[in-house]
């Protein structure tokens, strides 16, 4: 092989190797086109910031980041979004959102549509779709599971939750577990939620479900802390096991406090409560709560579905609540409560209906009447206790701030001056059965200004991908420049050494 031959092939092999280099970087291009960007670190000290649906959406490309509402979210452009998480790969980090001067969140999330619809996953399918490994995606809510996670001060209006899931009982005939049973849940904020943290988080909207486990809020939560929480929600069951109005199931060591459910609710066919359906074991704590609304279906409890059946089970519905009311009276209730007295400050009676043992519906009066010594309660006449630190707001309160994206400054905090949406409302907090924020709504709302408002700040963050591509264009200019030179130089240190004399 002659010496022009060896240096020729040396120069293909390098141009090789740059063109090679050339197309991998290409390939990143097209991955990282529609990445979301985000203001923020990602950390619980600098969260990224949420101005835009997409960057809502996007949480699910980082399941271990810390976020921050900074706008209000309308989703109206989804028809149909996909739950944040499964249980296989769960989201891990927080959503949060600030208060403004009046003690209302000041921002939400509006017209959350969904509809989970797995292959597989009913009796005549014989849950074919279920996979051991978590990922069968039998979730439905804005997240569908979330581990270690917390949800501070998060709003969701006029959502529509549906899930075709087929719940079932937990045992076959042969009394075989009956698989996948607890992985299918329905709830508007998280659907199964495992060791998390929700405080001053309320949802409306409507929620319709047959799989097992359904709450307006929580689908299932397993030792978890819950508090100053509301759900407004109308929830439907045709499911079979654990219906809750804010709950659907809890598990393990769980603590609720200073929260309410006010909406329509139709348990399915067992374990289901206006307030928490299915409760397993004696490690759960109810506080300071209280429901209303309409209750439909003799199945259904007027505050707790009932406890799960266990021999390991000592307390009663009534042991493991204190201080906790409904008017929830049971439509169609055949058996009629009676000897009324108080048991951990609840109402209870001696015979409480069919599911539910304990809990005696009360009025509105005698609620409010029980709710003025209890200091995290402030009551007015004519309505419902509310939380004295926590005020409920209307949907219409919130509209997206279509330059909110540029009001940050340079360390990322919020500047919120002149753009909190609900800084010239004074709304009244839920009071009555009727209440301000329209529970059955399900999203069919109005929303083609809000969309109109947030054309900006998706101009905005395409702006910052494509300013992004540009730069990744000339990192790979400059690398194919440097390729051809360092050809070059290969090809002329080969030469030099070709020639080199034989000094032997």
């Amino acid at each position: 092989m002659t010496k022009q031959i060896r240096i020729k092939m040396v120069k293909k092999t390098v141009m090789y190797i740059a063109c090679i280099c050339m197309l991998f970087s290409l390939f990143e291009i097209c991955l990282n086109a529609g990445a979301v960007s985000y203001s923020g670190r990602g950390s619980k000290s600098d969260p990224y910031l949420i101005y835009t649906a997409e960057q809502l959406d996007g949480i699910r490309d980082n399941l271990v980041g810390h976020y921050k509402l900074s706008n209000t979210i309308d989703l109206s452009s989804y028809s149909n979004f996909k739950p944040i998480g499964n249980l296989k790969t769960p989201f891990k980090g927080s959503l949060t959102c600030d208060l403004g001067a009046d003690g209302k969140p000041l921002y939400a999330i509006k017209n959350l549509k969904m509809k989970v619809s797995a292959k597989g996953s009913t009796k005549k399918e014989k849950f074919s779709g279920y996979k051991k490994d978590g990922s069968s995606g039998w979730e439905a809510g804005l997240f569908g599971c979330a581990d270690g996670s917390s949800f501070t001060n998060i709003l969701i209006f006029d959502a529509n939750i549906t899930s075709t899931i087929e719940g079932d009982y937990q045992m076959n005939p042969d009394s075989t577990p009956n698989h996948g049973m607890d992985d299918m849940a329905t709830g508007i904020l998280v659907a199964i939620g495992k060791g998390i943290t929700v405080k001053g988080c309320g949802v409306s909207g409507k929620v319709t479900s047959s799989s097992n486990h359904i709450g307006g809020m929580l689908g299932i939560i397993y030792n978890s802390n819950v508090s100053t929480s509301w759900s407004v929600a109308t929830v439907t069951s045709t499911g079979t096991w654990g219906t809750g109005g804010l709950v659907g199931s809890a598990q393990g060591t769980v603590t609720i406090t200073e929260s309410f459910y006010n909406g329509t609710f139709t348990g399915g066919k067992t374990h289901a409560g206006a307030f928490g359906g299915s409760v397993y074991g004696d490690n759960i704590k109810i506080k300071d709560c209280w429901a209303a609304g309409t209750v439909k279906t003799e199945s259904s409890g007027c505050f707790i579905g009932t406890k799960n059946h266990s021999d390991d089970n000592t307390l009663s519905n009534t042991d493991i609540a204190s201080q906790c009311y409904t008017v929830g009276k049971i439509a169609g209730r055949k058996q009629v409560p009676t000897l009324k007295r108080l048991k951990n400050a609840n109402f209870a009676a001696k015979e409480a209906g069919v599911l539910e043992v304990g809990f005696c519906a009360a009025t509105q009066d005698e609620i409010n009447s029980a709710f003025k010594a209890f200091p995290a309660w402030t009551v007015k006449s004519g309505s419902y206790p509310q939380l004295k630190n926590v005020k409920t707001a209307k949907a219409s309160d919130y509209k997206p701030v279509s330059n909110q994206q540029n009001t940050t400054t340079g360390d990322n905090t919020q500047n919120t001056q002149g753009s909190d949406p609900t800084e010239t409302t004074d709304t009244e907090p839920i009071a009555t059965g009727t209440t301000d924020i329209p529970a059955s709504s399900g999203g069919e709302t109005n929303s083609t200004q809000d969309n109109k408002s947030n054309d900006n700040s998706d101009t905005d963050d395409d702006l910052r991908v494509m300013s992004h591509t540009a730069e990744t264009l000339l990192v790979i200019t400059l690398s194919i420049l440097a390729a051809a030179a360092l050809a070059g130089s290969v090809a002329t240190i080969v030469v030099i050494v070709k020639n080199k004399p034989n000094n032997r």
